[in-house]
């Protein structure tokens, strides 16, 4: 009994021969063609065509649907629609309709009026609500305030260094020179500089008062300022009053008819600088 064996071959198809079946090339397919399955006039409709995916068309409705009864902003695109924009926004009728707090500030702070009048304009014109422009206004007259009181302190500082400066210098003639400026400087510059010199504080400035003291003295030479008192030396003047009795022979000279008023006067001098506690322990007879 013959017995036939039949081979069977069986060929093998690449897998790369074969179409694409994936699930990421079938959704993109239904994204892309989800419009084809819409009448021709709402498949073109431009509208449409920003949604990829009838999940998105979903969304955008949903979206849509819960902005409405709501107020919409509407970009203005002309003069009267952006004045139109701001009223709705709570603009006033007119720069007069903005009423600012009163600005409470010590140290003599005040408002300028005019700058406020102004500001009101400016507001108005830029379509700030009322509110806006009171935050504005409080920040501005706030900043103004601390910078204003920062400059007075700064003032009574340097007015406080200065006079000590000059007390130290002058010692008991500190108010005499002091005295002397000022006379100095409303004879030569009347009150217009006095007001000059307060304004920009130059009247603090130590060398500008020794300059003007100096001239009240040299100018007028022997005669005092009108109102004026008797000198009073400064410890530079009585130091050198004494070193002019030291340096003269007749000092020493206790035959000298004039050393007892020298003694008097140099026991004066040491007073004057020192006080009338001993110096050193150094007497003078």
């Amino acid at each position: 009994m013959n017995t036939n064996v039949t081979d069977e071959v069986v060929t093998e198809v690449p897998a790369e021969g074969l179409p694409e079946t994936s699930e990421n090339t079938e959704n993109k397919e239904i994204e892309t063609d989800w419009r084809s399955t819409l009448p021709e006039d709402l498949r073109n409709n431009a509208t449409l065509s920003k949604y990829s995916s009838v999940e998105s068309l979903a969304k955008g409705y949903l979206n849509a649907s819960s902005m409405l009864g709501k107020d919409k902003l509407i970009k203005p695109n002309s003069e009267d629609e952006w004045k139109a924009f701001y009223d709705e926004m709570g603009r006033p009728e007119d720069p007069a309709g903005y009423e600012f707090e009163d600005v409470k500030a010590e140290n003599g702070f005040e408002v300028d009026k005019e700058m406020v009048d102004k500001f009101r304009s400016v507001a108005h014109e830029t379509g700030l609500s009322l509110n806006q422009a009171q935050k504005l206004f409080d920040w501005y007259t706030s900043t103004n305030v601390e910078q204003f009181d920062q400059y007075v302190a700064n003032e009574e500082a340097s007015l406080a260094e200065s006079e000590a400066t000059m007390r130290k210098e002058w010692g008991k003639a500190y108010d005499q020179k002091m005295e002397q400026a000022l006379r100095a400087v409303r004879q030569f510059g009347g009150d217009p500089l006095v007001d000059e010199l307060n304004a920009t504080g130059l009247g603090n400035n130590p060398h500008l008062i020794k300059a003007f003291a100096m001239a009240g003295e040299k100018i007028m030479g022997d005669q005092q300022l009108e109102g004026g008192d008797s000198n009073i030396m400064t410890p530079e003047q009585i130091k050198e009053e004494i070193a002019a009795i030291q340096n003269d022979p007749s000092f020493y000279d206790a035959e000298n008819l004039e050393r007892p008023a020298m003694v008097r006067k140099m026991q004066i001098l040491m007073e004057e600088l020192h006080g009338t506690d001993p110096v050193g322990g150094y007497t003078v007879g």
